[in-house]
């Protein structure tokens, strides 16, 4: 496996009435004379995520960057005439992108600050021509990662301090929890836990539709 050192996000430049998927990539890709789909993955509107060029594989994503990142893009990014930068992404698809890219910060060691968009590795490490790309806020992309981060480490906390101090129904019980960050959805919430919405509702019967707000504790 190739050494990964980067996590690189981009768009496809396409209409958010453009149901675009990693098979429209491949096509495009190979009609300019590639040998496939540049990207590692594609997130489609509905935050389905589609694997594309293997990871072991060097991308064709970011020009004189593609051998130590990986390359995830989400589907949209510009307006109805096809051509003006528009962040009109899904929040299902930030949702499944945030949980994607903290996995694969997990499994390759990626900092948080190595996750880059393409106009930002362009302006300050391959200096090319500039770009729009991703269109979305990076900064606020990095945020919500560093949120569930967060969530995670105080997770961590409680298990390691349950080891030798509370009982073990006390420890069951906290590996059941949820602490809410910003971006949460539970949609989002009951697909990174393998439960359903129905399920999550039943669980926590304080839950008033679908508000959640930072903060909250939920069972999962």
């Amino acid at each position: 496996m190739r050494a990964i050192t980067h996590i690189v996000m981009h768009c496809t430049a396409t209409p958010a009435t453009s149901d675009i998927g990693a098979a429209d990539v491949h096509r495009w890709h190979l009609q300019r004379g590639w040998s496939g789909i540049g990207y590692h993955f594609v997130i489609r509107r509905n935050g389905a995520v589609e694997p594309g060029r293997a990871l072991e594989k060097k991308g064709a994503h970011v020009s004189g960057f593609n051998a130590k990142s990986i390359g995830i893009s989400l589907a949209g990014g510009v307006g109805a005439n096809g051509q003006t930068p528009v962040d009109n992404f899904t929040e299902d698809q930030l949702l499944t992108a945030r949980d994607l890219v903290f996995d694969l910060m997990a499994t390759y060691g990626v900092p948080i600050d190595n996750v880059m968009g393409h106009n930002e590795v362009i302006a300050q490490i391959t200096h090319g021509a500039p770009k729009a790309c991703p269109v979305f806020s990076m900064d606020r992309f990095r945020a919500i990662i560093t949120d569930l981060q967060d969530a995670e480490v105080d997770v961590e906390v409680v298990e390691q301090w349950g080891s030798d101090m509370a009982d073990d129904d006390e420890v069951e019980e906290s590996a059941r929890t949820h602490t809410v960050v910003s971006g949460d959805t539970l949609w989002g919430i009951a697909n990174r836990y393998g439960t359903t919405i129905a399920e999550i509702r039943t669980a926590n019967p304080s839950i008033s539709g679908d508000l959640i707000q930072p903060g909250d504790v939920i069972r999962v």
